[in-house]
């Protein structure tokens, strides 16, 4: 075998035979990024905090219900006097009207807090008035 003192020469390669020359490149076993320390712990626990907080938005509501079993509020009309009741001459309508309501709730876990309420009169899908109630809370297995 003969060797050369001399320095090999380079050989133009065109652009599509040096692309196309490897496709694919195998990763080295130093291709990833390792958390030491307390880096890795904070990590860890914001993870795990992260992903049990993901667990109780999903799963809290649905666990809610099986262990609480709300019920609907029953409503009724206990007592109506209507008053005051004319029409004007611009085709107005004056008129006063009083109900007794009851609202029951047959929750024997939970109570109701009834923040905003508006009882609201309409006729032939013509409203009418309406009237805004105070905010409440119900008692369990209570009727107000």
């Amino acid at each position: 075998m003969k060797h050369s003192s001399r320095p090999q020469q380079a050989t133009a390669v065109s652009a599509s035979e040096h692309h196309n020359h490897q496709l694919y490149h195998e990763p080295s076993d130093n291709c990833y990024v390792k958390f030491n320390g307390s880096h890795g712990r904070i990590l860890s626990l914001l993870l795990k905090f992260v992903l049990a907080f993901s667990v109780i938005l999903c799963f809290g509501d649905p666990i809610a219900v099986l262990l609480l079993r709300p019920a609907m509020v029953e409503v009724s009309f206990e007592k109506a006097s209507l008053t005051k009741f004319s029409i004007t001459n611009k085709n107005i309508l004056n008129f006063n009207l009083a109900l007794d309501v009851r609202v029951r709730s047959p929750n024997k876990k939970i109570g109701i807090y009834y923040e905003s309420l508006e009882a609201v009169a309409f006729h032939r899908g013509e409203r009418l008035g309406s009237v805004s109630v105070r905010s409440f809370y119900q008692e369990l297995e209570n009727t107000t």
